[in-house]
């Protein structure tokens, strides 16, 4: 997909509708994908906002500590190290 076609859906299939579902003021959220990060559709949404049509939620620091399922992860992994499972009902009930 371009980055022209994202525009057009975050027009005419997100931010309508999301006002007419949610209201103004609603919350968007886009991750690090490069169509999302393009400036054709960041200015769109940086625009949006500056009307008070939508908020963009600012994405966090990719750091490990900010990440609960990655402490959760590292958890199970250490658990299952320590037992030393050699069979599939036993990895079962441990997690």
């Amino acid at each position: 997909m371009r980055r022209e076609d994202y525009k057009q859906i975050l027009e005419q299939h997100a931010v309508l509708p999301g006002c007419h579902l949610i209201g103004q003021h609603f919350i968007t959220q886009q991750d690090k994908n490069p169509k999302h990060l393009s400036k054709l559709c960041k200015r769109f949404l940086l625009l949006k906002e500056t009307q008070a049509v939508l908020k963009n939620m600012r994405w966090p620091l990719q750091l490990p500590d900010l990440n609960p399922i990655e402490l959760l992860w590292e958890e199970i992994d250490r658990n299952i190290r320590f037992h030393c499972l050699s069979l599939k009902e036993q990895l079962w009930q441990i997690l």
